[in-house]
């Protein structure tokens, strides 16, 4: 089983996951592929636990149940923020604190097909993997111990895949996770000096429509280039209605979002002329029942680390110590490339 570690000077949550190093890495026989490992019978799409999980349920761990006295008090210690928890410590007390890693990791398959993206899906079987995301993600959602589930997709060597069959997975995490919270920490702020202020998302579809960050936009949304990026090439897709889950999503939102990450995903790999290596995730509310997850606007980012032809834009010291990344692509050049590859029109 893995287990979370506290950070002792940040207070966040590790997780170590040493049982992770066993699993396949560009397998000759592909697991995903029907007749393999994990699809030995004929299937359409599919989502399963993964085998080399960083979380698990409660479910698999003899000590907890759900609902039990032990499983509220561990959900507790986990929630409880790096401030709460450092608060309470005492010289004299070592700083190392240790939780079992509840929660799930999943793995969803698109399709029975090696070869292919998620961009290149056709339009039924797109849907019909938006609709297992979906289910997936309510079902999650409802479990006791989760505070926030994340889908996302690595995709390309670059980024860490390990498997090409094309693929996504989906972590609920038992805490929010600390971008999210942080982010929600702002939208707090903001509320609180003025409960009147627009949601910040929903700002930013207003003033990036039309604008020079923009690649495309249909009637519920639209997909930008991020003013700040942090990455040479990175996109929002962001809803021009405020929710905070893909459940929440209504058919034509779901369906017109689709319609643009396809657009907008295939027209990323003829920028280089190749497959653009890419971390896709679906930035969700929390699910944790806080008073403030009414205030998360949902996004879906994509970012690449590519910088320029054959060329990676690499994490380096300076970044990694501070926290402070230097994107060495503007925002603006990039979404001129990539409407560029769209074909020119938004």
């Amino acid at each position: 089983m893995t287990e979370f570690r506290r950070d002792p000077h940040s207070g966040e949550w590790v997780t170590i996951a040493g049982s992770r190093q066993k699993r396949p890495a560009l397998p000759d026989e592909c697991p995903f592929c029907i007749g393999g490992l994990e699809a030995p019978e004929s299937y359409s799409v599919m989502a399963f636990e993964n085998r080399w999980p960083v979380m698990t349920p409660i479910s698999k761990w003899g000590n907890l149940a759900p609902g039990s006295t032990e499983t509220a008090s561990l959900i507790d210690e986990l929630r409880t923020s790096p401030l709460e928890w450092a608060s309470g410590l005492t010289i004299d007390n070592a700083p190392y604190e240790a939780a079992s890693a509840i929660g799930a990791a999943e793995v969803v398959l698109y399709t029975p097909e090696h070869e292919g993206s998620l961009g290149a899906l056709a339009d039924a079987q797109l849907e019909a993997v938006w609709n297992l995301w979906v289910e997936r993600t309510a079902g999650l959602s409802s479990r006791q111990e989760i505070a926030s589930v994340l889908i996302f997709e690595n995709r390309g060597e670059e980024v860490g895949v390990t498997i090409h069959h094309p693929h996504c997975q989906i972590y609920a995490f038992p805490f929010v996770p600390p971008r999210q919270r942080q982010e929600l920490e702002v939208a707090k702020a903001r509320n609180r000096s003025d409960p009147s202020m627009k949601c910040v998302s929903c700002a930013l579809a207003e003033s990036e429509s039309g604008g020079e960050r923009l690649i495309a936009e249909c009637e519920s949304a639209l997909a930008y280039v991020p003013y700040a990026s942090a990455w040479p090439f990175a996109v929002h897709f962001m809803p021009r209605r405020h929710f905070g889950s893909i459940t929440e999503m209504s058919t034509q939102e779901a369906a017109e979002m689709r319609g643009l990450m396809k657009r907008v995903l295939l027209a990323g790999d003829r920028i280089f002329d190749r497959p653009l290596p890419t971390m896709l995730a679906f930035l969700q509310a929390p699910t944790d029942g806080s008073d403030s997850a009414n205030l998360w606007h949902m996004r879906i980012e994509v970012v690449s680390p590519m910088r320029k032809r054959g060329v990676l834009r690499y994490v380096a010291a300076a970044e990694v110590s501070s926290g402070t990344f230097a994107n060495p692509v503007t925002p603006e050049d990039a979404a001129r490339l990539w409407r560029d590859a769209l074909g020119g029109g938004a």
